[in-house]
C-alpha cells in the first residue's frame, strides 16, 4: 500500500495540486507590497522587488482584512493601507483597526473613535473603545462600560 496520502497518480491528486498553485499565484498577485527589514528596520517592497518605503519603522504588522498594516516609529504608531499610503501619522500612543473606515486611536488622555478623514465620532476620551455591532460601539470611562452609536450619541 502506498504511504503518500494524497497520490498525484490519481486524478484528484493532480487537481488538488493544480489548485493550490493557481491560489499561491493568485495570494501573491493580490497582494501589492510586501515587508522587507533592513538593518532591524521596516519597509515595504512591491512583487518586482522596488522599495516602495524605505526601512524606517521599528515594527511593522502584517496588513489585516480591511488591507491596512501598523507601524511603529520612535515608539509611536501609525497606520499604512495597502496601497502604502499614511493612513494615520506615526504620532500616536497606540492605535486600533475597527473595520475599512473606523479606528480607535490612543492619545495621552485615553482612546477616541475616528473614522478615515481623522474626525472624532465620538466625544470624549475613553479607557477602551470596542467595536460593539454594526454602527455600535463599548466605551470605558470610570471602569463602567456604555454604549454609544456611531453618530455620538450616547445610548
Amino acid at each position: 500500500m502506498n504511504s503518500v496520502p494524497l497520490s498525484l497518480k490519481s486524478s484528484s491528486g493532480l487537481a488538488f495540486l493544480v489548485v493550490l498553485l493557481v491560489s499561491n499565484c493568485y495570494s501573491v498577485d493580490a497582494q501589492s507590497y510586501f515587508p522587507i527589514k533592513k538593518n532591524q528596520r521596516w519597509g515595504l517592497i512591491n512583487a518586482k522587488g522596488k522599495i516602495i518605503h524605505k526601512p524606517q519603522y521599528e515594527a511593522m504588522s502584517a496588513f489585516d482584512i480591511y488591507g491596512y498594516a501598523t507601524v511603529q516609529k520612535n515608539g509611536k504608531v501609525g497606520i499604512l493601507n495597502d496601497q502604502a499610503k499614511s493612513i494615520l501619522p506615526v504620532h500616536f500612543e497606540d492605535v486600533r483597526i475597527l473595520d475599512t473606515l473606523l479606528f480607535s486611536i490612543k492619545k495621552k488622555e485615553g482612546w477616541i473613535l475616528i473614522n478615515q478623514k481623522r474626525q472624532q465620532l465620538i466625544p470624549g476620551y475613553y479607557q477602551e473603545i470596542r467595536k460593539f455591532d454594526d454602527g455600535l460601539f463599548l466605551l470605558k470611562e470610570d471602569n463602567l462600560w456604555g454604549l454609544a452609536k456611531e453618530d455620538g450619541t450616547i445610548i
